[in-house]
């Protein structure tokens, strides 16, 4: 990362641990994803969702991921349904049919987890930047842990992070702050000291409610919502490049 940005963060000398969230930040899974879901919808019989669309529902787990999908199946693109009607059918759906889809989504991402996803420009810079000012690196990620490292390995990031932890790896997940305290815990590094990066609303809240300072990228899946609306203490469009900050 730029030391612009943290100087933007009124850090006057580097933080001790930098957290990352995953998808949406430091790789575009997009493709991925939408394929491993499109499988699980193929099997069924049900139409297939596609990228673009994916890309509006990342960012909550894959149980969400799922129960968006669903939804969406049974209401279209769900135009008489508002936000919070779409998530609140996302909730109603019944358990053990959720289960049987999620488990084929999960299959089905677990045998081509990297086939087109990527670092996004600028991480592999920042992250090596960092390491070499001996700077804590965590990923937290609300991804299911058993799909997290076959991505760091398999892009060649895995190296540069010390503690990674999944949407299963805790009681807990982002927005829930329980990771990030967690991993000051596991550092030993208070929240002044501590940066959070993300590019959705459930990285920037958990960040908020942990007292942590955030830097929302802009180019990740905020589900077509601006980031700046959730208040993070900096947004850029690239971790590498000051004139983003």
């Amino acid at each position: 990362m730029h030391p612009d940005i943290f100087q933007a963060l009124d850090f006057h000398t580097p933080p001790k641990l930098v957290m990352f969230d995953l998808d949406g930040t430091l790789v575009d899974s997009a493709y991925d994803i939408a394929a491993a879901l499109d499988s699980m919808l193929a099997i069924n019989g049900l139409p297939l969702a596609g990228e673009s669309k994916v890309r509006q529902w990342v960012g909550n787990g894959a149980e969400r991921l799922v129960r968006r999908a669903l939804v969406w199946v049974h209401h279209g693109d769900a135009g008489a349904l508002s936000p919070e009607q779409y998530e609140n059918e996302a909730d109603r759906l019944p358990e053990p049919e959720l289960q049987q889809y999620l488990q084929q989504f999960l299959e089905a991402y677990q045998q081509a987890p990297i086939d087109k996803t990527v670092l996004y420009p600028g991480v592999k810079e920042s992250l090596q930047s960092l390491f070499e000012q001996n700077i804590q690196l965590a990923v937290i990620t609300n991804k299911p842990i058993a799909l997290t490292w076959p991505i760091l390995k398999g892009l060649g990031i895995d190296h540069f992070f010390s503690l990674v932890l999944g949407g299963d790896s805790l009681p807990e997940k982002k927005p829930s702050p329980l990771p990030l305290q967690h991993a000051l815990d596991f550092y030993k590094v208070s929240a002044q000291d501590s940066v959070m990066v993300g590019d959705s609303k459930a990285d920037i809240y958990a960040a908020q409610a942990a007292e942590v300072k955030v830097v929302a990228v802009n180019y990740g899946y905020s589900n077509g919502v601006p980031v700046q609306n959730w208040q993070p203490n900096c947004v850029v469009s690239n971790l590498s490049l000051a004139q983003n900050v």
